[in-house]
């Protein structure tokens, strides 16, 4: 049991939290429907392809703020359900996109992102504590951790380092939180993602 808690603390240390490029390739989205408003993180998982929460964007028109400015998206793929939603931003490509990985483990090292209007970058430490099934929507797994995440941090980047490929990655993407009155930050799989996108 040490020796298991000594690997877990060594492969906390190797999530390289550099690979967030805030108004790059992580940024903070805001949504609005007349006088109904909602906002969270989102992040790029290719070129052209974001990602975020369906319940940070299920408010009408959006805007994402990046280093050069606002601009609006086009959803184009959005599923309540799920809680996911992807979204293309026209004429802009991201040149360092955050890759997905796969495997999800008890105990796995995470460490969850979200940003705010002054691209002020926020992160927090945990581990995975539960991989649970959603009740409405069986074919999509929810990662518990003991992340203790607030109202924002919804559809940010939620990383590990994955060994075999020997890299930092987003093993998946936050969903609930204090929001959804939870005491911790769960995040979809980035399988589910992968499979959806």
């Amino acid at each position: 049991m040490k020796y298991l808690i000594i690997i877990l603390f060594l492969l906390a240390g190797c999530i390289d939290d550099s690979i967030i490029k805030p108004g790059e390739n992580t940024a903070f989205l805001y949504m609005r429907d007349g006088d109904n408003k909602s906002s969270g993180t989102s992040f790029a998982i290719s070129e052209d392809l974001w990602v975020t929460a369906a319940h940070v964007v299920d408010k009408g028109v959006g805007s994402i703020q990046l280093k050069d400015g606002w601009y609006d998206i086009e959803i184009v793929y959005f599923d309540k359900d799920v809680d996911l939603a992807f979204f293309k931003i026209s004429d802009y490509i991201v040149q360092d996109y955050i890759p997905l990985c796969g495997g999800v483990a008890l105990g796995q090292p995470v460490e969850a992102f979200v940003v705010d209007l002054d691209f002020k970058l926020d992160s927090d430490n945990g581990v995975v504590t539960v991989v649970r099934k959603k009740e409405d929507n069986w074919a999509t797994k929810l990662i518990k951790t003991s992340i203790d995440g607030d109202f924002g941090w919804s559809g940010g980047p939620m990383l590990t380092y994955d060994i075999p490929q020997e890299r930092t990655c987003a093993i998946g993407m936050t969903v609930a939180g204090k929001n959804q009155a939870l005491p911790y930050l769960e995040a979809i799989r980035a399988s589910d993602i992968e499979r959806m996108k």
